[in-house]
């Protein structure tokens, strides 16, 4: 693990460390070894730590979204705003939402709904390319629903990249090649920093924690936005905001 960590990252060991750990907890239940080896093995942290979560207000995600539209008509496309958009309105991940495609099977604009059954890896496989996993396990697939007004927004997105057919990307080169997660980092940190974010400036995964604050906030029960956020078995509700007592 420590080998692992110093030639690649943290992040890579502590993904072998988990896999190999189940492994062998199968092994150990089928009376193969006598105990866990990677019982009470850890994984070296980076010299930073760990980041903490930069919860962002209503207002900032508001701002960094306006700098993201804003960046996107300078260079003549859509992308930066409607990505952090659906970000913050779903609650997906970074790789979910980059391998997310039109129709049924993934952004059903027509039932309100994301179905999130695919995930980029931020990791170049042999060829270069980014791969497309399916969900480790099958509560990750999940329906989310998408707010009206994200809806609006992403059937925008549609028409302004060439009204692609269902199945394709719906973050892609021109080409329909799948984009690396790269320019979703640059696009976002360009818009938190012209937005005004102060330090430490959030990352395309704070949207996440936003997203979730925010609809607990608005009364949607623990439950619910771990059904929303963790594929967790739940049944999703509307979400609502809070009525004053």
């Amino acid at each position: 693990m420590d080998g692992l960590a110093a030639e690649r990252t943290p992040e890579h060991a502590r993904k072998a460390l988990t896999a190999l750990r189940v492994a062998l907890r199968v092994a150990e239940r089928y009376g193969e070894l006598q105990a866990n080896p990677c019982s009470g093995v850890r994984v070296p942290t980076s010299a930073e730590g760990e980041k903490a979560a930069r919860i962002l207000t209503p207002e900032e995600c508001a701002a960094i979204v306006s700098q993201a539209e804003a960046d996107d008509a300078r260079l003549g496309r859509s992308f930066a705003a409607p990505l952090v958009a659906l970000l913050l309105g779903t609650g997906l991940r970074l790789g979910e939402a980059l391998a997310l495609v039109w129709g049924p099977d993934g952004l059903d604009l027509e039932g309100g709904t994301v179905r999130v059954r695919r995930s980029l890896d931020r990791v170049r496989g042999a060829d270069g390319a980014f791969p497309v996993l399916v969900p480790k396990s099958r509560a990750s697939r999940r329906d989310v629903p998408l707010p009206p007004e994200d809806t609006a927004r992403m059937l925008r997105h549609r028409m302004a990249s060439g009204r692609p057919t269902d199945g394709a990307l719906v973050f892609a080169h021109p080409g329909g090649v799948a984009l690396s997660p790269v320019p979703a980092y640059r696009a976002f940190k360009r818009a938190a920093l012209r937005a005004g974010i102060a330090a430490p400036l959030p990352r395309p995964h704070d949207c996440r924690h936003a997203f979730a604050t925010h609809a607990l906030a608005a009364g949607l029960s623990a439950h619910a936005v771990a059904a929303r956020t963790l594929g967790r078995r739940a049944r999703a509700a509307p979400l609502r905001a809070r009525a004053p007592r």
